[in-house]
């Protein structure tokens, strides 16, 4: 994830000339035929690769070129054929096909294979297993997969998350003001463009082409919210919708953030937020400082939490441009009390630690086991801290 030291929205002031945007919720299948002239490649980890020829030849896999050690046979000699990889099937890094029938691999027949990583690349909390401890000591594997049962009873959180509440979830579509939806590629086009200096990856390394379509990605599930990314003179922007890209686990969070909604269209209701309180997604832009520039981040001498107060001109407490802080709870810290900190190389908008009453989310029972949930006015999921920890203890 990426984080940032201040949290500014600004308008799009360059034309996108180091960029990246999801073309695909899907694997790329990439096709090549046999030649006696070397190829390449370059693919995501999900995309496949069919190799196909007429002719006597095979196909071999190796680490180094035309290898005749640490060798697979992937397709065996035939007149005519295809050999096709599965998705996933290669890390990231430099991997090499060929022809291994006489001279044919040194006399150019082979292809070498660049995989980056890419839209399903992106680590899913559904798929990570580990060793948790539950509220009773017991010791057991975890699997997201299947079993959300290592937190409190009946909750996908922290072991010590056991009072579940038992209003009502906050159902999106019958919230005060109901979300509207979007369409991101029709909201993106009606971002205009003017002419400026553009930072390159001698500034910054995250603004090159490179960087950008590596570590940028739609998520596992191919719906992540991140929608565009760039850089001008002075920061790196992501736009994005708030989207996850992964499974979330906010069905039975113990003491989700409160709400209200009209159940019947008119009775005001006390509800909790939860998975039924997903809505529309909205655009946002997150702008992060260069590393070098005018507008580069510095790290402060101290860290203390009253760093940063004189930047909030809405002064201390919970509304717009304000910074957190409640005497009567963790106290006062110069982080933003109405938006994030950061955002996730999803698009995924990441807040502090705290609530925007000063409560730690995780001791609250706030978030899920990806420290996450909904806001009191439905809308995307947003993070409270690391989505990917893998220990449900302080």
């Amino acid at each position: 994830m990426l984080g940032f030291s201040s949290f500014l929205c600004i308008a799009l002031c360059c034309v996108f000339l180091a960029s990246w945007a999801p073309t695909s919720a899907h694997a790329a299948a990439k096709a090549i035929t046999w030649d006696y002239q070397a190829q390449a490649v370059t693919m995501l980890t999900t995309d496949t690769l069919t190799i196909s020829w007429t002719g006597t030849h095979n196909v071999y896999y190796s680490k180094t070129k035309c290898s005749v050690v640490d060798v697979t046979e992937k397709a065996t000699s035939s007149s005519s054929g295809s050999y096709t990889t599965t998705s996933g099937e290669m890390d990231v890094g430099t991997h090499y096909f060929y022809c291994s029938i006489s001279t044919h691999c040194s006399s150019g027949m082979y292809v070498t294979v660049n995989v980056t990583r890419g839209n399903s690349a992106i680590l899913n909390p559904s798929d990570v297993s580990y060793t948790a401890t539950d509220i009773n000591e017991a010791t057991k594997a975890a699997d997201w997969k299947t079993d959300c049962s290592w937190g409190g009873t009946g909750s996908c959180g922290a072991g010590y998350c056991t009072n579940t509440s038992t209003l009502p979830k906050c159902d999106a579509n019958k919230l005060k003001t109901p979300a509207t939806s979007i369409d991101s590629a029709e909201e993106l086009a009606k971002y205009t463009a003017q002419t400026c200096t553009q930072a390159d990856s001698t500034v910054d390394e995250r603004c090159s082409a490179t960087w950008l379509n590596t570590w940028m990605s739609a998520g596992r599930l191919g719906t992540g919210g991140a929608v565009a990314a760039y850089c001008n003179d002075k920061y790196l922007v992501i736009i994005g919708t708030g989207a996850t890209g992964f499974t979330t686990n906010m069905a039975d969070i113990s003491q989700a953030p409160g709400g209200k909604y009209y159940p019947d269209g008119t009775t005001e209701t006390d509800c909790v937020t939860s998975e039924v309180t997903v809505s529309s997604p909205k655009m946002e832009t997150t702008a992060i400082p260069l590393k070098t520039g005018d507008y580069r981040y510095t790290l402060l001498d101290t860290a203390l939490g009253s760093n940063n107060f004189d930047t909030f001109s809405g002064g201390a407490g919970d509304g717009p441009y304000k910074y957190l802080c409640d005497t009567d709870a963790e106290g006062c810290f110069g982080l933003p009390s109405w938006t994030g900190v950061g955002v996730s190389t999803t698009g995924q908008s990441i807040y502090p630690l705290y609530s925007n009453v000063v409560r730690i989310t995780l001791d609250a029972c706030e978030v899920d086991s990806c420290n996450e949930h909904v806001g009191q006015g439905g809308g995307q999921p947003h993070l409270h801290g690391d989505p990917f920890h893998a220990s449900d203890t302080m």
